[in-house]
């Protein structure tokens, strides 16, 4: 394996474009050329320097993160592929101490931090301090709500505003296509690729709004039935039975109120089942809880969070939640995580 490895690295050639020409190959004398297979485990394995270095500092005191809830949980940073999420005090002795950190790591990988695309985002504290933390790290200031990974980071869901890109990008992914062109099949075919692509992280964190879902529904309707993405149409089947299963009679185009909250169930099934987990001990943290159940049965107070509001919404549907635990079987293993009388 080790030879394997060498080989992929040795005989890897690279040439230059110069002025849209590429130039003569020539061998490289390190690392990895782009988009080796084994150039994200390396980044890995690197990184994870990077996080090292961030608990240790967290745990001598030199950085301060976030601290969580009332059971002493302190998160200093988040990582996800190439994205790094450092949570840091609003003191400037902190986020020089988080500076020199990068500055070292850059020493010992050879990789350089990019501050120009860096961003600080200030959560309760004042604009020209943010301002005043921004120019001395050298990086830009953000402001909340933020997009990460598509998804909006300190916006209220609730509004319907905040479903605007999801409703736009539906309707440029389906302006793109002549609707005269296709057939019905063909328009069927690109509604389930496009309904089960665009929104699944927004319907997976987030309920979607009464307003919302009728809108992408026309849209959707005014497409299969008229070939356009707009405007009115004659339907020739209602659309509740349009989205019913084949089995059932329908086009199995499904429905987003049913996918809602089955993905939301599925964030109840992970917080049961998985025994450890980063965001669980977050959740617990926060709300002092310990369900001992496989799906949380109390209702939490208030509707701020992005829990909160899951957990209360999966509690208003008796109906699928008497599915999931009817159909859910618990192993007893030590015994602290079921309740023997009540539990399947």
């Amino acid at each position: 394996m080790a030879r394997l490895d060498h080989q992929c690295i040795a005989t890897a050639k690279m040439s230059v474009l110069v002025n849209g020409s590429p130039t003569k190959e020539f061998k490289l004398e390190k690392g990895l050329r782009q988009g080796d297979p084994l150039s994200p485990f390396l980044f890995n394995i690197t990184v994870q320097g990077l996080s090292c270095m961030l608990q240790r500092r967290c745990n001598l005191g030199l950085i301060k993160g976030v601290s969580i809830g009332q059971a002493g949980l302190v998160l200093s940073h988040l990582q996800f592929a190439d994205d790094t999420l450092i949570f840091s005090s609003a003191s400037l002795e902190s986020m020089q101490n988080v500076k020199r950190i990068l500055l070292c790591f850059e020493l010992m990988s050879d990789l350089k931090v990019n501050f120009s695309k860096s961003s600080i985002f200030g959560v309760g504290i004042e604009d020209h301090m943010c301002d005043y933390t921004a120019q001395t790290l050298r990086c830009k200031q953000g402001h909340l709500p933020f997009k990460h990974f598509g998804l909006p980071i300190g916006a209220n869901s609730c509004r319907s505003l905040m479903w605007n890109p999801i409703i736009h990008n539906i309707s440029s992914r389906l302006a793109a296509w002549k609707g005269k062109l296709l057939s019905i099949g063909e328009r069927l075919c690109l509604i389930k690729s496009v309904l089960n692509n665009l929104p699944i992280y927004f319907l997976s964190l987030f309920p979607m709004p009464v307003a919302v879902a009728t809108e992408i529904e026309k849209k959707f309707r005014c497409f299969l039935w008229s070939e356009k993405e707009e405007g009115r149409s004659l339907c020739n089947v209602g659309w509740s039975t349009v989205s019913l299963p084949k089995s059932a009679g329908g086009l199995g185009i499904g429905s987003l109120w049913n996918k809602n909250k089955a993905l939301f169930f599925k964030w109840l099934w992970r917080y049961g089942s998985e025994e450890s987990s980063m965001w669980k001990d977050v959740i617990k943290s926060i709300y002092n809880t310990k369900y001992s159940s496989l799906i949380p049965q109390d209702h939490i107070s208030g509707a701020g969070s992005t829990w909160s509001r899951l957990v209360n919404y999966c509690g208003k549907d008796t109906r699928l939640r008497n599915i999931v635990n009817n159909h859910t079987v618990m192993l007893v293993g030590n015994g602290k995580r079921i309740k023997f009388w009540l539990d399947n």
